[in-house]
Order: structure tokens, then sequence, then C-alpha cells
């Protein structure tokens, strides 16, 4: 994922972007590009694209025996709290940000 050209032109196709990316490495810079490119897809059409990011349950911090849901406030800042915060303050994409451990 860290080459942007294998993959830029399937997002200006794409109405829907779901980023399940995880790069250790990279940490969110991966993920801040994917956005930054949905953005830039949308000013060249009338809708704009919809962005599914899934964050990490880690943001809630470590919490045993208590039910987490979408009222639950985040605990601990941290690298991908502060991507979340960013990312639905940004324009001309639709984000959905939902906190959560994606399996097969």
């Amino acid at each position: 994922m860290s080459k942007v050209e294998t993959w830029q032109e399937a997002v200006q196709k794409s109405g829907i972007i779901v980023d399940t990316v995880y790069d250790p490495e990279a940490g969110v810079a991966v993920n801040r590009k994917l956005v930054e490119v949905a953005i830039e897809a949308s000013k060249a059409t009338t809708r704009p694209k919809t962005v599914i990011y899934t964050s990490g349950l880690g943001v809630f911090g470590d919490r045993p025996g208590v039910l987490i849901d979408e009222n639950t406030p985040i605990l601990t800042p941290s690298w991908r709290s502060e991507f979340d915060e960013w990312l639905i303050k940004q324009e001309g994409v639709l984000v959905f940000a939902s906190p959560s451990i994606i399996c097969c």
C-alpha cells in the first residue's frame, strides 16, 4: 500500500473505499494518503467519495468487563485516535470511522 501508484486509479474510479490498512512501519501515513487521494478524486466529480475507515478498539484503552459502544469516550490518546480526529474533520469525502477489530 505504500506505493500510491498501485491503488490510486482504483480509488479514483470507486465510489466507496473501505480502508482496513494497517502498516506498523508507516503508521497512518498510508491511511492519510488514501483519504487525500479520495478527496482529490472527489473534486473531479459531483459526488464525494465515501471512505469507510476501520479504526481499532485500542482507542478505548483497557477496560475489563466494560461494555463498549458508540457512546464510550476514547480514553487513550494515541496516533490512532489523533488520526481518527483528523479524518472526521475532512471535507470532500463522506467518512465512516468505526473502532473495531477486523478478522476473517
